[in-house]
């Protein structure tokens, strides 16, 4: 759906909208959603997170197809990521999530 809409009419088609605003416009809908979905996380409101979730793996497509990739490129660069010793999946940019929590630690507090 959002290949076939990107070169519709910006005024009668959202994604189109998005496209012709640029990289930078959808850039900032992904970290708004993002940020939407953090608050509903925090919440823990179960019902906003599915909404501001699905708004945020939106806006992620969007961003995706804007620079030709699709999901099922996320999907392999998750199959090619690294496992802990527990055989879980660890991200590429890994951290201590327990240390996440301090603004001192996790960066939140250098400016």
């Amino acid at each position: 759906m959002i290949e076939s809409r990107r070169g519709s009419d910006s005024e009668s088609s959202y994604i189109a909208s998005l496209f012709e605003a640029g990289p930078k416009a959808i850039a900032q809908k992904v970290g708004e959603e993002a940020v939407e979905t953090v608050i509903a996380t925090v919440d823990d409101n179960a019902e906003a997170l599915k909404e501001e979730a699905a708004d945020l793996l939106f806006h992620l497509m969007v961003s995706l197809e804007a620079k030709e990739l699709k999901l099922a490129d996320v999907s392999e660069a998750l199959r090619e990521g690294t496992y802990n010793d527990l055989g879980e999946l660890t991200p590429h940019d890994t951290f201590n999530v327990a240390r996440a929590s301090s603004p001192v630690e996790s960066g939140a507090g250098r400016g």
